[in-house]
């Protein structure tokens, strides 16, 4: 199969234990502090 050909079809594939059709998307983010107890300005609490 050409490479063409299996990039086209690269979407079309799905997990057989799962079903997922795609990566799943992680929407989180770490910040580094200078210290414990100290903050850059960028805290967020539930």
């Amino acid at each position: 199969m050409k490479i063409e050909t299996e990039l086209a079809q690269a979407g079309s594939r799905w997990d057989e234990r799962t079903g997922a059709v795609s990566m799943p998307v992680y929407q989180a983010a770490t910040f580094r502090h200078p210290g414990l107890g100290q903050t850059t300005g960028f805290d967020y609490f539930p």
